[in-house]
């Protein structure tokens, strides 16, 4: 017997099959694209996911003899797919980059309390979660609001295509700002005051619990024997701090894949206002009454992606060639001294605790004697530092580190001792480099009875590898320059007008 996880992507779907030890025995990937209908806007059509969805089930199970005992999904946040009569969806779905939502802002704050709300949600309130973007269709697109049966995030989606069960978690369902963190439940009093239907909204089923069993139809038609269980899913962040066994106050888990996200497990005592100030979250964990703060670099892998094909494209070239690498090769330029470049990696805008889309990248202080190992170092600590102005900040408001686990396939030796280096903090990766995979083989195994609890399953499926130890040798120099990075997104700001 084995599992099925499912992760949800921005541009792809990837399906793993799990055994229930955690290896991964098989895997498949589809991609699909982001449209881009106008500057500023950014949509995903639902049936493209759902055919990608489709496609990489019907391989795994083609090359996996494995029987199928349950299926859980991973998912984005955020947008979320508004389902017609038919079943089918009624519009393409607004992304959580779009800029629509932005100027629904102050109607928003002022037909509520915005404390209680954000209080209640365990969300900030900005453009990307649902409720501004919903407040847009009203106001815009009024006709597909009154085609709407029933609005689901990716996971409830994929999860009422299998199944023919409307649900969502407690993760994806915070990230609408239509959800009452405390009562487990959708906000009368929130939906009300916007003249939503309560009838639109999924049943809340927490994550690690069955959702139902896949249909007949469907699973005839992916090749899959029997019915499995259809397991409620999670925010993909959420996945990947179960697979780092984050589980309880003060652990947190390093993703770092295209984007950064660090999640990290609350102490009862937050200061949450201060948190809510700066764009960071309370998310509802997986484990019960326990909640996440989500820190995040819009741009990680995706920077080096973007040094290496603009840069080290020949590279690139003779390491596909080779079966290698190109980011290993990069790796092996790197000196032990912190670079002398400085690099703000707002590639696609910043995540926390900015949240400016319209933000720029910047190198600064280069010469004639910069090197092209210079600018590349420069993007990894680049990374660090963003991510350190975070931590400092969750440090602020009551939150105490001893160390981070780490997954995601920028999670490289290199990458990691860097990190370690600048943060100053012990930084153990996963053994299993895909963390989101194990926690939803954990949450599999929580809804068919293999564990009783997550502690349980973590201490079956988390396994710890290499630790990297924070280096004193250029303390100094990394202070120096961290001081001289949290200059660089104002003075960006100033160059292009915007302060």
């Amino acid at each position: 017997m084995a599992y099925i996880g499912l992760d949800v992507g921005t541009t792809g779907s990837k399906a793993t099959v799990i055994s229930h030890n955690g290896q991964a025995l098989a895997s498949a990937y589809r991609e699909y694209n982001l449209r881009f209908p106008a500057p500023g806007w950014v949509e995903l059509r639902p049936a493209d996911v759902w055919e990608a969805v489709k496609a990489v089930l019907k391989e795994v199970v083609a090359a996996c003899d494995a029987p199928i005992e349950a299926l859980a999904t991973a998912s984005f946040g955020e947008a979320v797919v508004c389902i017609g009569r038919d079943g089918k969806s009624v519009c393409d779905s607004i992304f959580f980059t779009d800029v629509r939502g932005s100027g629904e802002l102050d109607d928003l704050r002022a037909q509520v309390d915005a404390d209680e709300l954000m209080r209640t949600s365990g969300m900030p309130i900005n453009f990307m979660f649902t409720l501004p973007k919903l407040l847009w269709l009203k106001k815009h697109r009024p006709e597909v609001l009154e085609k709407t049966e029933k609005i689901l995030p990716y996971s409830g989606f994929i999860a009422y295509m299998l199944s023919g069960e409307a649900t969502a978690d407690g993760s994806l369902a915070s990230r609408t700002l239509l959800f009452d963190r405390f009562k487990g439940d959708w906000n009368d009093k929130t939906l009300e005051a916007f003249g939503f239907s309560r009838a639109w909204l999924p049943r809340y089923v927490p994550a690690g619990h069955p959702v139902g069993r896949m249909l007949d139809s469907v699973a005839r038609e992916l090749g899959i024997a029997g019915n499995p269980v259809i397991v409620s899913g999670v925010h993909d962040q959420i996945a990947a701090a179960l697979g780092a066994g984050a589980l309880h106050p003060g652990q947190a888990a390093d993703g770092i894949g295209s984007a950064e996200c660090i999640s990290c497990v609350l102490p009862d005592e937050m200061n949450l206002k201060g948190m809510f100030r700066y764009n960071i979250c309370a998310e509802p964990h997986a484990v019960p009454g326990r909640y996440l703060a989500l820190v995040f670099n819009n741009t990680a892998g995706a920077a080096l992606k973007w040094y290496r094909d603009q840069f080290a494209a020949e590279l690139r070239d003779r390491c596909r060639a080779e079966g290698k690498s190109a980011y290993d090769e990069l790796n092996k330029s790197l000196g032990d001294a912190p670079s002398p470049v400085l690099f703000l990696p707002h590639l696609g805008g910043t995540g926390t605790p900015h949240m400016d889309a319209e933000a720029k990248g910047m190198l600064a202080g280069l010469t004639l004697g910069t090197t092209a190992a210079d600018v590349y170092r420069a993007i990894l600590e680049g990374m660090a530092y963003e991510m350190r102005i975070n931590l400092e900040l969750l440090s602020r408001f009551g939150m105490r580190f001893d160390a981070l686990m780490a997954g995601g396939g920028g999670a490289s030796p290199e990458a990691l001792q860097i990190r370690a280096d600048i943060f100053g903090l012990p930084i153990t990766r996963t053994r299993e480099a895909q963390a989101g995979t194990v926690g939803m083989a954990m949450l599999c195994g929580l809804a068919t009875g293999q564990f009783a609890s997550f502690d349980e399953a973590a201490q079956a499926l988390v396994h710890a590898g290499e630790t990297f130890e924070p280096r004193g040798d250029h303390k100094a120099e990394y202070d120096e320059r961290f001081a001289q990075y949290k200059r660089m997104y104002n003075a960006c700001r100033h160059i292009y007008g915007r302060d």
